[in-house]
């Protein structure tokens, strides 16, 4: 009905159009024309025809009304992104383990020269022998150890202990002092200054303050003058001693 009552107002508005026209080159006033051309247009405009006006509704829908279903754009699900592993990705956890390097040959280090389990040795032109050991008390009763080893002079010269040898006992670590013992029956103090021929052995004796009687004493001796550092040492426990 609406398409009809267009087709009528547009037929009717070229009409209009075509008096208005022809009123107008004849001088004369078209008011008539005018009308009728005004009225086709409100025709079209209530048919919903008016040319340009391309968006007419269905005859079963209601201005404002929307119907049907929205087509929505296709999307394709994307791939799950694999999540980056901390761990692997980690330079210092993926890095491989190296085994360490053995350490370099060790500084050569002075150890006590023994033989076959003995305590005894050769320090330069001389052999030693550390033998015993017996915990007695200096001059002011303090606690002592007095230690008793041969040494045997194999140089040419005639030469005592006193001035080859040098003798060092430590304990916990810490080196002791000398021990003047007054008791002459179990401890000679003249022994070391004792010379020897080549080719002669003399036990000798001396004594250090203890610092306890139970730690450990480490004895040493080495040649006093020479650039070895060959050692001769044995250990005593005081309380296995007398």
């Amino acid at each position: 009905m609406g398409l009809i009552v267009c087709l009528v107002g547009a037929v009717g508005a070229l009409i209009a159009i075509l008096l208005i026209v022809i009123l107008c080159l004849m001088g004369k006033k078209a008011y008539v024309p005018l009308g009728l051309f005004a009225l086709c247009v409100v025709a079209m405009l209530v048919s919903g025809q008016l040319p340009g006006n391309s968006a007419t509704l269905p005859a079963n829908q209601e201005p404002g009304e929307i119907k049907g279903t929205a087509a929505l754009p296709d999307v394709q699900p994307s791939e799950p992104k694999p999540v980056d592993d901390p761990v692997q990705n980690d330079p210092v956890s993926t890095a491989p383990e190296t085994t360490p390097a053995p350490p370099d040959d060790p500084v050569d280090d002075p150890r006590p020269v023994q033989d076959d389990g003995e305590y005894s040795g050769t320090l330069g032109d001389y052999s030693v022998e550390i033998k015993d050991a017996v915990v007695s008390s200096d001059y002011s009763g303090d606690p002592a150890i007095i230690i008793t080893y041969s040494w045997t002079n194999n140089s040419e010269d005639t030469t005592s202990a006193e001035v080859q040898l040098m003798e060092k006992a430590f304990q916990a670590g810490v080196q002791l002092d000398t021990a003047y013992i007054g008791n002459t029956d179990i401890f000679d103090s003249s022994l070391s200054f004792k010379e020897l021929r080549p080719g002669t052995t003399l036990d000798v004796q001396c004594a250090f303050l203890l610092l306890d009687d139970i730690s450990v004493v480490e004895f040493e001796l080495n040649e006093l003058f020479s650039f070895s550092d060959d050692v001769v040492a044995k250990n005593f426990d005081p309380t296995q001693l007398k």
